[in-house]
């Protein structure tokens, strides 16, 4: 009788887990040529950029500064790059995305 309600029961979904998931499937397609979305947040345009350079788990950006055909050079760790749309655990949307 005890095993079959321990059998009935479901394991708890974790939400870190899911992200995590999500952050690992983001590290993997993220290479040379994909496009990143950059979200400062309110008063701040997001800015886009292409990566340029993957090695040892960092990612080169070349950033086109406020849509304009001045830029900069961004380096990021491929593990703060998020899906686009994958919010976090309080549902801010601000931060680095593979588009």
């Amino acid at each position: 009788m005890r095993n079959e309600r321990l059998l009935e029961r479901e394991p708890p979904v974790r939400a870190h887990a899911t992200a995590s998931l999500l952050r690992r499937t983001a590290v993997i397609m993220v290479k040379v040529g994909t496009k990143i979305e950059f979200n400062y947040g309110a008063m701040h345009p997001r800015e886009h950029g292409v990566v340029t350079k993957v090695k040892d788990n960092i990612a080169t950006i070349m950033v086109n500064a406020y849509g304009s055909d001045v830029g900069f050079t961004e380096e990021i760790n491929l593990s703060c790059i998020r899906l686009l749309g994958e919010t976090t655990v309080n549902g801010s949307g601000i931060g680095v995305f593979a588009v």
